[in-house]
């Protein structure tokens, strides 16, 4: 599986959007700066049109997400009950979760955001 890196895709939509211009030297110009974008990220534009290859920073990073939504959780020790604590703790140790875990690790996180306020 390919991984297209150093390939900002906010600025190449934007080149690709100076291919409407009415100036053709601006169309071309557009063009060639979008294919040299995607040559320089060392893919192809199938590659990069392709929906089944995963393109960095287009999703989020769910590992990162959890992390963050866990350490919110375990800084406020107070709200939580024992087997919550010792759940969150658990849970560091994973990359993924299973719907479950994650359904719980939700019901912690609005528990804690509502406790919060």
């Amino acid at each position: 599986m390919t991984f297209i890196s150093h390939l900002d895709r906010g600025k190449l939509a934007k080149v690709l959007g100076l291919l409407g211009s009415h100036h053709d030297g601006e169309v071309v110009s557009a063009a060639r700066m979008a294919n040299q974008m995607v040559r320089t990220a060392g893919v192809t534009w199938h590659q990069l049109l392709d929906a089944k290859v995963p393109v960095p920073g287009a999703e989020p990073d769910v590992a990162a997400l959890k992390d963050s939504i866990v350490s919110a959780c375990l800084s406020r020790p107070d709200l939580l009950t024992d087997w919550e604590l010792d759940f969150l703790i658990s849970l560091r140790r994973f990359r993924q979760l299973s719907p479950k875990q994650s359904q719980i690790l939700g019901r912690i996180f609005s528990k804690v955001r509502i406790e919060s306020q």
